[in-house]
């Protein structure tokens, strides 16, 4: 069974679960943003990412400069995702003995052993608002169907 961690009202990690159910995957869903986050449970989603890799690009943390994932250290960067997990890229997944952060629709489809439906020219990851919310609150961003 898949383990899919994702943030309730993303609509990319919407598409996404809808994209692993289309396929017939087995999955078992995960708010990303209220697991309780330890840097042990965090560590293996990263193994091979470069640190700047693991983060969520678009975390108002980041964007905003307060957050300099070039400047951390790895230990820095696991003890503040765990704190913030807004700041963990998404999804992060885990089949077996075998985790990942991200989608990697191409990777997925090897290792569950069945084809993703075909790109329709939506992005498979980062956020689909490229507009903020006319009251400026990313956070009002909300997908109805959102089951995390």
């Amino acid at each position: 069974m898949l383990h899919f961690y994702g943030k309730a009202g993303c609509k990319t990690n919407l598409r996404q679960r809808r994209l692993l159910k289309q396929a017939g995957v087995s999955m078992e869903e995960h708010n990303l943003l209220t697991t309780p986050w330890t840097p042990e449970t965090l560590k293996p989603f990263f193994s091979g990412l470069a640190l700047p890799e693991r983060f969520n690009m678009t975390a108002p943390a980041i964007k905003s400069g307060e957050v300099d994932v070039v400047a951390l250290s790895e230990e820095e960067a696991l003890r503040l995702m765990c704190e913030q997990p807004l700041l963990i890229r998404r999804p992060l997944l885990r089949l077996d003995d075998w985790f990942g952060c991200g989608f990697d629709r191409e990777q997925l489809a090897h290792l569950l052993g069945r084809e993703l439906e075909a790109n329709d020219g939506q992005p498979d990851e980062g956020c689909r608002h490229s507009i903020t919310p006319q009251d400026g609150n990313p956070a009002a961003c909300r997908e109805t169907e959102d089951s995390l």
